[in-house]
């Protein structure tokens, strides 16, 4: 294949400028994200040709090669990182093809869109067209006025994200939104930077479809537009933040179809990325391929479920910290992990977990509220287990091998595990069962991972995830090796409490509480208590007799009179016989 492409496909675009494309093309990590070399090494052209001929989808496909044309179509939602991608790039593609390229980032004059209106609280102009390939129907500029005024409560008034930088009475005083006949959902065009601020923020402007019925739509019509102005909107906001950083694209896209499902919950449009998600769960977490960065959308669901809603907005304030005002997306998720008493690490562990937990094996209440309508986790292998097991295999950076096992005779399991870098790795453990009770954990090496007694046909998941970063340009995989096995006849588990979760717990937010715990010895009777800052008890629940292994309380932030507790920090405390834990949980109302 790459062969071929040299051959073939390379001269039919580019002959005659060989030698501008070694003066120019760009070095590895200046201004290519990794979707564009990986495009590149695999169909054997350089970077600049990719990036090219992705360009030209856009404004004339038939100027790319047939062969090629597969290979570089441009996903629906791609518009806006590659036509940033472009810009950066333009003075390294050849001439022709330049002047070309350019007027992807035109705004559309009057003579094309002649006609505009304004949205009811005065923030946008809608610009259109009655006429031609263009034309809309009556109503419609006004029905995308509105929507977008909608996207502005929800983005800006609610979440409290800033608001776009204003174009200075570029085509009027108010944010521009064009409509055109285009293939794609809709795309933010980054116009020009600003240089009154110290940060790399942009003057950006919205094009959007006329009509929402192209077959290539997933979401058609009403619903069509309306994701795309929450997503493009968000990113309209995101270029007042900061530009997109190569590395940093993949969570510029979860971020947007995040944002589609908040503004608009009942549409689900990102429901088509989550077999791919799903399908192929041993990607790395900063994936950008045109799939993966979309159905990532759920790591912004696992957080606001754990932490509230102002985690995003926290995260994008993080993102412009520092004295380069361009802090990384996974540096700045760890920083804002921390201030909410957990780390980026563990937080990836918990992912893997969480995403067992759809399908058939959803749990709305403390897991996605949507999981019964996600496909099931493809596992890397799927193990009927007798009495043990073994595997030895490696994870890429910030990605997991996913081991499910299905119980095939009743028995008290555990897990050893051997890392070539310890510090490396993380450990999700998941565990389901024929009657739907389940818990879930993550694991540091070398803490111990006793699954307890488990009945025939219960399920679980383990899964090492290598949470070291990769270093750029490395293919950096690390090894490790498992071991299922019975407990032996003198083995003991080891009494444990873990952290509740979510901290800080929002009862009006995240609707229950989560505390998980493993007894080293059967009880007859074990209790949970609630107890405020003065040891004063708050709220108490029998648990009754419990046996060895691990076990799941709840707590709906009520107290004993079912009202809702005040804010404040409140002691949590298990009492099992002589087996008795404590851990500390923040209430926020």
């Amino acid at each position: 294949m790459p062969g071929f492409f040299r051959l073939r496909v390379a001269p039919a675009l580019f002959a005659g400028f060989a030698l501008t494309l070694l003066i120019f093309a760009p070095s590895r990590g200046q201004a290519a994200t990794e979707q564009t070399r990986q495009l590149a090494q695999s169909l054997g052209l350089t970077e600049v040709q990719v990036l090219t001929y992705r360009g030209l989808m856009l404004v004339d496909s038939t100027r790319v090669p047939a062969e090629v044309r597969p290979y570089v179509r441009v996903p629906l939602k791609g518009t806006t990182p590659l036509l940033f991608e472009l810009r950066r790039s333009l003075d390294k593609i050849p001439p022709a093809e330049r002047r070309l390229l350019k007027t992807l980032f035109d705004r559309p004059p009057s003579s094309v869109l002649p006609l505009s209106v304004v949205s009811p609280k005065g923030h946008f102009r809608v610009h259109y067209t009655l006429e031609g390939r263009n034309a809309v129907q009556p109503g419609y500029p006004d029905t995308v006025a509105a929507t977008f005024e909608h996207c502005w409560e929800i983005e800006v008034d609610t979440l409290k994200f800033r608001a776009p930088p204003s174009d200075g009475g570029e085509d009027g005083p108010e944010y521009d939104i064009y409509i055109l006949d285009i293939s794609d959902y809709g795309y933010t065009t980054a116009e020009k930077d600003i240089p009154s601020t110290p940060r790399d923020d942009w003057v950006t402007y919205i094009v959007v479809d006329n009509d929402y019925q192209n077959p290539r739509y997933h979401t058609k019509g009403l619903n069509g537009l309306r994701v795309t102005a929450a997503h493009e909107f968000f990113h309209a906001i995101h270029f007042g933040y900061r530009s997109f950083l190569d590395e940093d694209v993949f969570y510029y896209e979860a971020s947007g179809v995040w944002m589609e499902d908040f503004v608009y919950d009942d549409v689900n449009d990102y429901y088509q990325y989550l077999p791919s998600f799903f399908g192929k769960p041993e990607k790395p977490f900063d994936t950008y391929d045109g799939w993966h960065e979309y159905g990532l959308a759920l790591w912004n669901k696992m957080l606001v479920r754990l932490f509230g809603r102002d985690v995003i907005r926290q995260v994008w304030e993080q993102m412009i910290s520092g004295p380069k005002h361009s802090t990384p997306a996974i540096e700045a998720l760890g920083q804002v992990a921390q201030r909410h008493g957990d780390t980026f690490q563990r937080l990836l562990a918990e992912f893997q977990a969480w995403n067992y937990f759809t399908g058939k094996r959803a749990d709305p209440e403390h897991y996605y509220k949507e999981g019964a309508a996600y496909p099931l986790l493809r596992p890397t292998r799927d193990v009927l287990l007798d009495s043990s097991y073994v595997a030895q295999d490696s994870a890429r950076s910030l990605a997991g091998v996913f081991e499910h096992f299905e119980v095939q005779k009743s028995n008290a399991f555990r897990v050893t595990f051997n890392f070539d870098t310890p510090t490396a790795w993380m450990i999700a453990v998941a565990v389901w069962n024929a009657e739907g009770e389940h818990w879930h954990q993550t694991l540091r090496p070398g803490q111990e991972a006793d699954l307890g007694f488990l009945t025939t046909y219960t399920d679980f998941l383990i899964v090492p995830v290598n949470v070291s970063r990769q270093a750029s340009g490395v293919s950096q995989r690390r090894r490790f090796r498992l071991e299922v096995s019975t407990r032996p006849s003198n083995y003991r588990p080891t009494f444990q409490v873990l952290d509740p979760a979510p901290n800080p717990f929002i009862p009006t937010a995240h609707g229950v509480l989560e505390w998980s715990y493993r007894l080293a010895k059967p009880v007859d009777r074990a209790f949970f208590y609630v107890l405020d800052e003065h040891g004063r008890i708050v709220a108490k629940q029998d648990l009754g007799a419990k046996g060895d292994g691990f076990h799941t309380c709840r707590w709906d932030g009520r107290n004993e009179h079912g009202q809702m507790v005040a804010s404040g920090v409140y002691l949590l405390e298990l009492v099992a016989g002589d087996q008795i834990g404590r851990t500390k949980v923040a209430v926020l109302r």
